[in-house]
Parts: C-alpha cells; sequence; structure tokens
C-alpha cells in the first residue's frame, strides 16, 4: 500500500495580524496614496479618456508622486495593460 500525503498551502505562510485585521468583514478601510492614484486612473478610463490625458491629469492631481506627466504614463500604461480591453 502506497503512502498518500496531503500538504495545503494555507499553513505554510504566515498570515499577519495585519492581514487578518484588513481582511475582516467589519474593518472599514481608508484607501492610500496608491489607492487614490489608481482610482482616478480607472475612473478616467470608464469615461473614454486617453492615457496622455489621464497622465497629464494624475500628474497635475499629485505631484508629489509625478514630477512628470510621462512618469504617471507608466503608471496609466501599466493599469491600461491590465484592466482595459
Amino acid at each position: 500500500m502506497k503512502a498518500r500525503f496531503r500538504q495545503s498551502q494555507l499553513t505554510s505562510v504566515p498570515i499577519s495580524k495585519d492581514w487578518m485585521r484588513k481582511c475582516n468583514g467589519d474593518f472599514v478601510p481608508s484607501p492610500t496614496r496608491d489607492a487614490e492614484i489608481d482610482g482616478m486612473i480607472l475612473d478616467l478610463f470608464s469615461i473614454g479618456v486617453s492615457l496622455e490625458a489621464i497622465s497629464r491629469r494624475v500628474a497635475v492631481r499629485f505631484p508629489d508622486r509625478f514630477s512628470e506627466w510621462q512618469q504617471a504614463l507608466t503608471r496609466a500604461g501599466e493599469l491600461s495593460f491590465r484592466y482595459s480591453r
């Protein structure tokens, strides 16, 4: 008779208290700066704005993160690749 082993990935990765807190059903999330940026980009996707125009608006709104609009274009391009058709 062959031995059979069952392994679980769940027990192989330690779960942090912060992860458990943030995934709890009663947790009320507060968006990070990155979430605000991504949210703005995704909102502009949904109304048909070009990536360049999005990037220029994002750079104006978040000058502390993007000193030039081309930096924001990298971020918008990544999200476009991930979420656009």
